[in-house]
């Protein structure tokens, strides 16, 4: 049986596991009263190449984590930003924040969410394919003289040794070569292999804190 029409076209389609139907939602930090709007999409799955739509649990506890604890740091970026909660809480308690993502549709609701919100700090948001070279020269061009950024900011954004390469190599072209520069990393226990891998990387951490549960960690690099 032939299929003609708009139902056939419909399945090359970049939109075809988009879903735009976002909501407004709120999120009080209780300890330090700041109170932020966010749109998210209700669904509970999403296109892998659009996760950022929604918001994981590694955005929550490094949010939290930010929202509490005090630093002198001038300029951050985030890692994989999705919808903007950890770039948001850190623009409104600490410092200005460059917001980055590889998905236009996913930066284009991140932006949404800058606007709903009035900060202490400006976010600015850029695209960052980890890969991708001209990205990481562009994002280091918006850094502090050029020179790297003193914060980097990652939350549930280790989902494959792949990737995991990727956002390392990246990180170590953004952070600023100083020994007061930090990798904040929230990392979320999934899968065995990436902890293995995550695990054995101890040159790279500097700090590390317990979060949440047993199977949530905050690491700073």
């Amino acid at each position: 049986m032939s299929n003609t029409g708009s139902d056939a076209d419909d399945f090359g389609t970049a939109d075809l596991f988009v879903n735009k139907a976002y909501e407004k939602r709120r999120f009080l930090f209780e300890q330090t009263g700041l109170e932020l709007e966010l749109l998210v999409s209700p669904a509970t799955a999403t296109d892998h190449d659009l996760t950022g739509q929604i918001l994981w649990p590694g955005a929550h506890i490094l949010a939290d984590y930010l929202a509490q604890t005090a630093s002198a740091f001038t300029a951050a970026c985030e890692l994989g930003a999705g919808l903007g909660l950890v770039s948001l809480v850190c623009a409104a308690r600490h410092c200005p924040v460059v917001a980055t993502d590889h998905s236009e549709e996913v930066l284009s609701v991140l932006a949404q969410n800058c606007s709903l919100n009035r900060l202490k700090h400006p976010v600015r948001c850029m695209q960052l394919d980890w890969g991708d070279e001209c990205h990481v020269l562009q994002v280091l061009e918006a850094s502090p003289q050029q020179q790297g950024y003193p914060l980097l900011l990652g939350a549930d954004v280790c989902y494959n040794l792949n990737a995991m390469h990727k956002l390392f190599a990246a990180a170590s072209r953004l952070l600023a070569r100083n020994a007061s520069a930090r990798f904040m990393l929230a990392y979320v226990s999934r899968a065995a292999t990436l902890d293995r891998s995550f695990s054995n990387d101890t040159s790279l951490w500097l700090w590390f804190h317990q979060a949440i549960h047993s199977r949530c960690c905050l690491r700073e690099v």
